[in-house]
């Protein structure tokens, strides 16, 4: 314990240092800074979303001016890996400097890798992790975001290397004090921390030569494995691969010839580098060759970012002549943190029950937000005094209004409701399309859109097999010639305005999986219910049809008329008492009552079971009637909860 009070007070003073160093790059024209800050993105939209989020803060002037700020998105939206990303940035530093030799040196170069569509948490899909909320105010104010965070402390690193390229991950928030960073190497210095090996297990490792120099990667083993290798102290730590990474000019150099001829860039080399089929990966690509044990056969066999070809072959076999002889430093930065923004899962633990362990860098549950309670995390939120929040959901640039109810765990991002009731452990976000269209997307917390139909993929508390079967929705409804992703599935209605979109989904908003689950049950146990009621030998009459409390009329002198008999006609009997029982939502004792008093010397076992079974019939067919009205736009409340479960109970009942 008193170990860890004291690395937490060291993070945090090295944090208010980097605050410091980044109030210094705004004021003082001397303090050393980034010559150029470079982000990568997936495709134009993204690029020009990252770009407002720049520009906004260069008016405010909350960046340094002097630093030249790029985006630069996959060229035609094809996805060319993040190393065809990092020959992206090298060109486009050349052309900036087109009069230098060596275009790297003497330059101090931030490229955060941020292209990627944040499929493991879709909320943050249209405009990526990069710009996702960190749970704290800033010492100005101002909401943080992962962004804001990797502003604020890599402001230091400049004044600590001569020149090169700090590489970072965007959904990697990495805290350590600069101070600690020995630019001193020939190459490429990969910064690691020591975490448990428990962690390691689900990330990279990297084996130390014994003189601080990468020996080889260890991706996602076993912890047996990370033993057997090794790559695990006396004290039960790895060095933890945190994504980020140094290379030095020469490196940098080396890697720009293979795109270049006579040191301007080759149109012909550079596509060959920089497409959509070879795919390079930055840290499989460009940091397997510099490894020490790193052999040529073993890297043509390493993992792809996209698949093994002989496009990728052939650039493999170049970069490594380019590049093998350079080697990798190992940088182990302690104390130090590694915060992995991964998953849905991951993000809402970070924001609720684990925001208790980063109290030390002011972490809150909740941020900018107008809430009156506790118990749950919001950022940027309004919460009204009626509404009713679970334990641990997680609330972000939302409304929550009226009687509305939002269930244990459940995240909601970008959504306005009035008087809804949201389930447990989903998450609901709306994004507003291009031309102004609204889309509302739901899923469970737990699942995961990179799972694959027709594998056992978790949708909304069942698997996406059974939500299809249940459903009736067929495989070529859900995808029109993409792959069978979860992640490509066509599930969500594209609305003109929020209020429809909501309306579209409560159908899926039901499936809590308790309604759908039990949905071809109940129908089952109706149909059979059913037919029993043909064979019982009680006859057809003339109906009323519609038998609910506002057909009802007493006259001054007590007499009771019924009125409305526009659905009258000649049918089963049952229908006119059942009408009249699921409207009082009678127990099945006053039901019993009820239908004694109505058939007096009529009443026996067969014909109690008779209209007792119409009560279970004319509560789903109101059920029914309710989803349909809800999916053409009309808010049912509870209504339709209360018939599902009078069906559901009626017919059990009836059928023990």
């Amino acid at each position: 314990m008193k170990y860890e009070k004291m690395n937490n007070l060291f993070l945090r003073q090295s944090y208010l240092d980097s605050w410091e160093d980044y109030e210094r790059s705004l004021k003082k024209k001397s303090f050393i800074k980034w010559d150029y800050i470079i982000l990568t993105a997936s495709n134009k939209a993204q690029a020009t979303a990252y770009r407002n989020q720049i520009e906004n803060r260069l008016e405010k002037g909350l960046l340094p001016e002097e630093t030249t700020y790029a985006v630069l998105p996959d060229p035609e939206g094809k996805r060319v890996g993040s190393g065809g990303a990092t020959f992206q940035v090298m060109r486009y530093i050349a052309d900036q400097e087109p009069e230098r030799e060596n275009p790297f040196k003497n330059r101090r170069i931030l490229v955060i890798h941020s292209g990627g569509d944040s499929k493991r948490v879709p909320q943050y899909s249209a405009i990526g992790k990069l710009f996702s909320p960190v749970p704290r105010e800033l010492p100005d104010g101002r909401s943080s975001t992962l962004f804001d965070e990797f502003i604020v402390g890599m402001s230091g690193v400049p004044s600590r290397i001569q020149e090169g390229m700090l590489v970072l991950s965007g959904d990697v928030l990495l805290l350590f004090n600069p101070l600690q960073i020995d630019a001193q190497f020939d190459g490429a210095a990969a910064i690691s921390i020591k975490e448990p090996v428990a962690t390691g297990k689900n990330h990279g490792v990297f084996l130390n030569d014994g003189h601080d120099y990468v020996k080889c990667f260890l991706h996602k083993q076993t912890e047996e494995r990370l033993r057997e290798m090794g790559a695990v102290n006396k004290a039960g730590n790895v060095d933890l691969d945190t994504g980020a990474v140094l290379f030095g000019s020469a490196l940098l150099q080396a890697l720009f010839r293979l795109i270049s001829t006579g040191g301007k860039v080759d149109e012909k080399k550079f596509r060959q580098f920089c497409n959509e089929e070879a795919r390079i990966s930055f840290y499989g690509d460009f940091l397997y060759p510099l490894a020490n044990d790193s052999t040529l056969e073993d890297f043509y066999k390493e993992a792809a970012e996209g698949q093994l070809n002989e496009a990728l072959h052939e650039c493999r076999t170049q970069i490594w002549n380019a590049i093998h002889h350079f080697s990798m430093k190992l940088l182990c930065l302690s104390p130090a943190e590694f915060i992995h923004f991964g998953t849905t899962r991951e993000l809402r633990s970070l924001v609720t029950k684990d925001v208790q362990d980063y109290e030390f860098l002011d972490w809150k549950m909740q941020v900018n937000s107008a809430v009156q309670k506790e118990g749950f995390a919001a950022h940027n939120a309004y919460v009204g005094s009626r509404a009713k929040i679970g334990k641990e959901a997680y609330l972000e640039n939302c409304y929550i209004l009226g009687n509305s109810e939002v269930g244990d765990g459940t995240v909601l991002s970008h959504v306005r409701i009035m008087d809804r009731k949201i389930p447990e452990q989903i998450v609901m976000h709306g994004i507003e399309l291009t031309g102004g269209k609204k889309v509302i997307r739901i899923y469970g917390v737990p699942d995961n859109p990179k799972g694959k139909y027709p594998g056992e993929v978790s949708f909304l508390g069942t698997t996406l097999n059974q939500f299809m079967a249940q459903n009736k929705v067929t495989k070529e409804e859900l995808w029109k010639g993409e792959e069978t992703y979860l992640w490509f599935a066509d599930l969500y209605p594209v609305c003109d305005d929020w209020e429809d979109a909501l309306d579209m989904e409560k159908l899926l908003e039901k499936k809590d999986p308790v309604c759908f689950v039990q949905y071809e049950g109940l129908k089952n146990n109706i149909g059979q219910l059913y037919k029993m009621t043909l064979a019982d030998g009680v006859e057809k009459c003339f109906c009323h049809g519609d038998t609910y409390k506002p057909n009802w009329m007493i006259r001054p002198d007590g007499s009771v008329i019924l009125i409305d008999w526009e659905y009258s006609g000649y049918s089963d009997p049952g229908i006119d008492v059942g009408y009249y029982v699921v409207d009082a939502m009678y127990d099945f004792d006053k039901a019993e009552e009820f239908i004694k008093e109505y058939l007096q010397e009529d009443y026996n076992e067969t014909t109690r079971f008779h209209y007792m079974a119409y009560v279970a019939i004319i509560a789903y067919y109101w059920f029914v009637w309710a989803m349909y009205r809800e999916s053409c736009g009309a808010d049912m409340g509870e209504a339709l909860e209360n018939w599902r479960d009078m069906a559901v109970k009626y017919a059990e009942y009836l059928l023990k």
